[in-house]
């Protein structure tokens, strides 16, 4: 059973705007936040960031979330259909 478009819009939609509020909020950082932390006696991965590279990866989701939002509804709205059909599908 296929899903609706605006089903997948509105999942697509909730996950990146999640994705650029959490740029948002590590762009912003003054600390890293998981210094000090441990998973199973385990330094989580990142523990060893500078805030340099935390605020880095904040702005990289704030970049690629909306590309990636305006990429699944341009593929949604069949944009690149004209490519398939050329490329002979």
């Amino acid at each position: 059973m296929p899903v609706s478009k605006p089903i997948l819009l509105i999942i697509i939609g909730t996950i990146c705007a999640g994705v650029f509020l959490n740029g948002l909020r590590f762009a912003q950082m003054d600390r890293n936040p998981w210094e000090g932390k441990k998973l199973g006696n385990m330094p989580v991965r990142g523990h060893d960031f500078s805030v340099e590279q935390v605020n880095r990866l904040g702005k990289l989701q704030l970049i690629f979330a909306p590309i990636f939002f305006l990429l699944f509804v341009a593929i949604l709205s069949g944009v690149f259909a004209g490519a398939v059909q050329v490329m002979g599908r």
